[in-house]
């Protein structure tokens, strides 16, 4: 790979603070500071409102840009707001209401629930923060058709810009969306005709990545109809990247400014989507460790859960386990490793999905490694590969149960409580028949 120098563009924007908002604390006209807010809130009110076809918001989540980008357009009137996004199908619109309240400034607030907007912030089971999406603005700035936002919470600097009059809202976000499913994850990215990194486009957590010899480069984006937009400008040699247009017949993003760096997307040889790996399947299994065993499988059908995981429900000893695959975006395989799962009997807190390596009749756990399948067009299954991580050669797993401090459980004899073992695990077909 050709070194070629790649940075993040580092813009110190001085952002100017008059405005048709009077977002200024300087005492004009004789008016106190209260007052000058008090003018501001309804002058933003106003404007607001004054935007029959509404806004496009351009929304970013995580703290100091750790998340990704998104798009939503919101219509204001008489405190109340419709809301629809590319987080949601582009016919959905949800209704609640929205204020602008007086802070230090004047402060945009969605303060009734919003099921589409508020989806982004609204906690989890795994983090009291859900995706750490703000809905209180501060309002930095306005002109006559843009309006400058910084999340009250998180801290994000944001954008919402008036929609065009004649603009179908569910039209722009369907082209939203045919970008946001037709650009591929993995890119090269070329300087003319030499690939100088790689890049990953990650359709779900709406980041750009880019590998260098010197280190990774990493920006949150949103998608527009045209392409993606890159909240940090890229450097490549010289030419700085940010808004990037995509064109579908040649899976190529290129900024109109920068024509001469180009990320061109690429399938891996025996790349499969996650689409491939749902349905049923069996997951072939050796009967014994010896040299030449016989193999059985057990029946399993896999469901995509998100861009990167799939759940399998799988059958063992007559009962059904819901266990975890990951789904490697960048190569289009599966890996399997250890994860707590919940239990099906309801016995126990929990059980956990626990790597062993089988060596005769002496076992070593490893929760580490990983198995990974990889598919073989020729023979039609894919087989399993450990990843080389922990100490001993990943071949099985056990389910043990586990507490509310996700420690095991021990019985009687003080032995763990295993339901199962999945022994010498080979691989995954498709079913060779109707079971």
């Amino acid at each position: 790979m050709k070194k070629i120098l790649i940075s993040m563009a580092i813009a110190l924007v001085a952002i100017n603070f008059q405005s048709c908002s009077l977002h200024d604390d300087t005492d004009l006209f004789g008016q106190s500071a209260a007052e000058q807010v008090e003018e501001s809130v309804k002058a933003d009110k106003t404007l607001l409102e004054s935007a029959t076809n509404g806004w496009i918001f351009r929304y970013y989540t995580g703290e100091n840009y750790t998340g990704g980008g998104y798009t939503f357009l919101c219509k204001f009137k008489d405190g109340k707001v419709v809301v629809s996004g590319d987080v949601a199908e582009a016919s959905a619109t949800a209704r609640s209401s929205y204020d602008i309240v007086k802070d230090r400034g004047p402060v945009l607030t969605f303060n009734t629930y919003n099921e589409i907007f508020h989806s982004l912030g609204t906690p989890t089971q795994t983090s009291v923060d859900g995706g750490q999406g703000d809905y209180e603005f501060i309002i930095v700035k306005t002109t006559n058709d843009s309006i400058y936002l910084k999340g009250k919470k998180w801290g994000n600097n944001m954008v919402t810009t008036r929609m065009p009059e004649n603009e179908s809202w569910e039209n722009y976000l369907k082209e939203v969306s045919k970008v946001d499913t037709t650009m591929l994850y993995n890119n090269k990215v070329m300087v003319g005709n030499d690939s100088v990194a790689y890049a990953s486009v990650d359709y779900e957590g709406r980041r750009l990545t880019m590998e260098t010899a010197t280190g990774d480069v990493e920006t949150p984006y949103y998608v527009t109809p045209e392409g993606i937009h890159l909240q940090t400008p890229i450097n490549v040699n010289g030419q700085k990247i940010e808004n990037l247009k995509f064109n579908a017949q040649t899976n190529e993003l290129v900024d109109e400014k920068a024509q001469a760096v180009k990320l061109a997307g690429f399938i891996p040889q025996g790349y499969k989507p996650i689409k491939f790996w749902e349905g049923k399947w069996q997951l072939v299994y050796a009967t014994s460790g010896n040299e030449n065993p016989d193999y059985a499988y057990y029946n399993m059908t896999l469901e995509a859960y998100n861009a990167g995981n799939l759940l399998s429900t799988i059958k063992v000893d007559g009962v059904k386990y819901n266990i975890w695959f990951t789904y490697n975006r960048r190569n289009g395989s599966l890996s399997l490793g250890s994860h707590y799962i919940a239990d099906p009997t309801d016995q126990y807190f929990g059980l956990v999905f626990y790597g062993v390596s089988f060596q005769g009749k002496t076992g070593y756990f490893n929760n580490k490694g990983h198995l990974i399948a990889n598919w073989n067009d020729s023979e039609n299954r894919a087989y399993f590969k450990w990843d080389g991580l922990g100490d001993y050669a990943l071949n099985s797993f056990v389910l043990l149960a586990i507490n509310s401090s996700y420690q095991p459980e021990y019985d009687d004899k003080g032995e763990y409580i295993s339901f199962a073992q999945l022994s010498y695990l080979s691989g995954m077909q498709r079913p060779q028949n109707n079971n």
